[in-house]
């Protein structure tokens, strides 16, 4: 009879009493990055067969063009749904999140034609939207602020390892079975038995715990007993007026501007070093690897200093300013290239934008604990949502600049600007400038 108590403790009760050690938040976390890295990876299946899926499915690469700008439409949409973590709990959202992206992998396998396998596809996105924003209130739960940094810089291996496990999956297996529906059911069984194992292992804390600004892991006893008192529904209430605030929404609409580039060279940078450059493509895609391993060290290095520094600001400014003169340089160089010089400043510019964008993730999710720490989830959604619209709105009008591909020079000065436009926005965003101010607020 006990049976019964047990399943069901195990399936939906994945509240923690008291806040975890560092151990134990290293493996809660560690737990979210490999649902991460399988929620990037079916992204990227399609990349990897495309064209084994032009030749049987029949469509072009216009209409792949189309898809994909749908595919941020329904996930700006659907990154909205993500602020339900803040009131249904965020661990069974990811859990049960995670095995329906799994089973929708498995059913884009079964689709035979080009619309079945784009509507497979957008409810695939659909449901991804909300699970990668829990995803990442997750990744702030189990930071405290002097690990906040670091720990989103850790949580950016995700999109890179989903890239890796696509094409790596690809490389060895392709060779074996052929098609394009083989990707993905291996990508569905990858993804189920990282759900299955964050069944049985991933926790989550309780409404009053989340609702807590945590500075240090040190700070357990106090968290409890606020926790102890906390009222998660007064807290919650109204979660949309609360969290809809000039800080939240200018803010957001200027990392969709520091996004411009970096989503410029996640989609185009093989094209852009083959065509433009004369690259071989062998070696353009090994820098785009090599680009991919800068982001991830600056993300971490930056995240490191940031948090020991406990300022978030100054990295912002000089990340957009080093890669906005790296992009400078960049647009002007012509064929023939030294590969090391290219290679250094690919590197370099990744880095600098990494530095940036890891810090403006920790800043945002401090900006929404000043408002309200109970309703990250909420604050997340919105800028999710702000992001991939206005990710759209960039391929839209990449599409329309650049055209036959003689309108890249154009494009990059839009990237310069969009990096310089994004300066005045780290103003809506809360903490200081200055190293000494922030480490005598710690001090007391």
């Amino acid at each position: 009879m006990r049976i019964v108590p047990t399943v069901r403790r195990l399936a939906l009760q994945r509240d923690l009493a008291h806040y975890p050690t560092a151990p134990a938040r290293i493996w809660y976390l560690s737990l979210t990055l490999a649902i991460a890295v399988t929620l990037y990876s079916h992204a990227f299946v399609a990349v990897s067969v495309l064209p084994i899926l032009q030749r049987e499915l029949g469509f072009s690469l216009q209409q792949f063009g189309l898809y994909f700008m749908l595919v941020f439409l329904v996930g700006s949409v659907s990154a909205l749904f993500g602020s339900l973590s803040d009131r249904i709990g965020r661990a069974n959202l990811a859990v049960y999140g995670a095995f329906v992206c799994a089973l929708l992998t498995l059913g884009v396998a079964m689709t035979g034609t080009t619309w079945s396998f784009f509507l497979a596809g957008w409810a695939l996105a659909f449901a991804e939207g909300v699970l990668q924003v829990t995803l990442l209130a997750l990744v702030r739960d189990f930071s405290p602020r002097m690990s906040r940094a670091f720990a989103l810089g850790f949580s950016s291996i995700g999109l890179l390892g989903g890239q890796i496990l696509a094409s790596s999956v690809a490389s060895l297996t392709l060779p074996v079975f052929g098609t394009w529906q083989s990707q993905y059911v291996i990508s569905s069984a990858l993804s189920l038995l990282v759900a299955l194992v964050a069944f049985i292992g991933l926790r989550e804390l309780k409404p009053g715990l989340r609702g807590q600004v945590v500075v240090t892991g040190d700070d357990a006893a106090q968290l409890e007993e606020r926790a102890a008192i906390f009222d998660a529904a007064a807290a919650t209430h109204r979660p949309w007026r609360q969290m809809l605030r000039p800080s939240i929404v200018l803010s957001s609409l200027g990392y969709v501007l520091y996004f411009v580039p970096r989503y410029t060279f996640n989609a185009f940078a093989p094209t852009y070093l083959h065509s433009v450059l004369a690259l071989p493509l062998e070696r353009a895609n090994g820098l785009v690897s090599l680009m991919g391993l800068a982001f991830i060290g600056g993300a971490l290095a930056a995240g490191f200093t940031s948090d020991r520094l406990q300022v978030r600001k100054p990295f912002m400014l000089v990340g957009a300013c080093l890669a906005a003169l790296g992009l400078v340089y960049f647009m002007g160089l012509t064929p023939p290239v030294r590969l090391g010089q290219l290679g250094a400043l690919m590197v370099g510019l990744n880095f600098c934008l990494a530095i940036g964008s890891v810090c403006w993730l920790a800043a945002f999710t401090e900006t929404a604990e000043t408002i309200n720490p109970a309703l990250i989830g909420t604050a997340l959604a919105i800028q999710g949502a702000i992001l991939r619209l206005g990710t759209m709105g960039t391929a839209a009008a990449q599409a329309l600049m650049i055209g036959d591909g003689h309108g890249w020079t154009r494009w990059w000065w839009v990237c310069v600007v969009c990096l310089l436009a994004f300066l005045p926005s780290v103003f809506a965003l809360a903490g200081g400038w200055s190293v000494a101010r922030a480490r005598a607020v710690l001090a007391r």
